[in-house]
């Protein structure tokens, strides 16, 4: 027999449209405007009888404004190829190599000077292998080490990042598991220099980040038919550079989401709540305290198949960007629906 003898595959398409009441992310002058939304999803793997798998996934979507007066379309677009292998009976390598591509607005004030929400572009080209061996019947260890390309055009600059992930997880009940995990990671600015405490930049010199980060996360079917399901993870990042320490900080994040799935149904509802504290940046030139900076983002979404073929879909996402930096502080609301077809 062949490698990857069957081929399964799936394609959908999307359309719809939408309204967002600050496409700025502005604090002061919010600007509303119309879009037409659409996208794809297309996916295929082969999976051959000693358990290797080969996969492939594309999805992009596009929201185009009407009437927006400084930004057109905004994109995301994801290629993945993924090759897993199991051997020697409790283990499993893994291979997947993906790009993605973002045009849209971004708040970048936590890794930037002077920049707070602008139109972001970039290429980022990602190679995460890994390694992962069965402990037990219901336990599992992996080690992986990303490798990542992002490409940004101005004004921001392009760097590379990598570093080892250990994680464990443990399977249990309806197929429910729950993970712990620590990452280190490095990231090599291509000509960013380093700032002093004052925001000023050190000629000569070349800016890099080092992040500590622990993750846990629990997804969790409460029924036997596995309709219902929460998603609960909360991770802990710490950002240190390699010079006066500018842009040190400590970064918290906790989510939940909750979905039910029923014969035609699937409604999901979703709250996630970040935190950042910088260790050296102030308020101020007359305000020393130290700067902080919180984003807290409720998402709510329905789905109803109406045909095997054909489903239609309800969203509606609100975003707050909390800071003792009033320059800082939004909020925005975007509505939208539309349908889903699958062929």
């Amino acid at each position: 027999m062949s490698l990857f003898p069957l081929w399964d595959r799936a394609i959908s398409v999307r359309s719809g449209f939408g309204c967002r009441d600050n496409i700025l992310l502005s604090h002061s002058r919010p600007e509303a405007g119309a879009f037409f939304s659409a996208g794809l999803e297309a996916s295929a793997f082969r999976l051959a009888e000693d358990g290797s798998h080969l996969s492939f996934l594309l999805t992009a979507d596009n929201n185009h404004y009407f009437s927006a007066s400084q930004v057109n379309d905004e994109s995301l677009a994801l290629a993945q190829v993924q090759f897993r292998k199991p051997f020697a009976t409790e283990w499993q390598a893994q291979f997947p190599l993906e790009y993605f591509y973002q045009n849209q607005i971004v708040d970048v004030s936590a890794t930037e000077v002077d920049l707070r929400t602008i139109e972001v572009e970039a290429h980022n080209v990602q190679f995460t292998p890994s390694l992962r061996r069965n402990v037990g019947t219901a336990s599992w260890l992996e080690l992986s080490a990303p490798v990542a390309r992002r490409i940004y055009l101005d004004p921001l600059d392009s760097f590379w990042e990598g570093g080892p992930k250990l994680t464990f997880g443990r399977s249990y009940g309806r197929k429910s598991e729950w993970t712990i995990g620590y990452s280190f990671l490095e990231r090599a600015y291509d000509s960013r220099t380093q700032t002093t405490s004052t925001s000023a930049n050190v000629n000569g010199t070349t800016l890099e980040f080092r992040q500590h980060k622990f993750e846990i996360a629990s997804a969790h079917f409460w029924d036997e038919a596995r309709r219902w399901r929460s998603l609960t993870k909360f991770s802990y990042r710490l950002n240190a550079d390699n010079g006066s320490g500018y842009f040190d900080y400590g970064r918290w994040q906790v989510s939940e989401q909750i979905r039910f799935r029923a014969k035609n149904w699937e409604l999901l509802g979703e709250i996630r709540l970040g935190h950042y504290q910088f260790d050296t940046q102030t308020v101020s030139d007359t305000d020393s305290s130290k700067r902080h900076l919180s984003e807290l983002i409720w998402h709510v979404r329905a789905e109803r198949q109406f045909h095997k073929h054909l489903t239609r879909y309800a969203d509606f996402e609100q975003e707050h960007a909390f800071s003792n930096q009033p320059i800082e502080r939004y909020r925005v609301n975007t509505v939208s629906g539309g349908v889903i077809v699958e062929f």
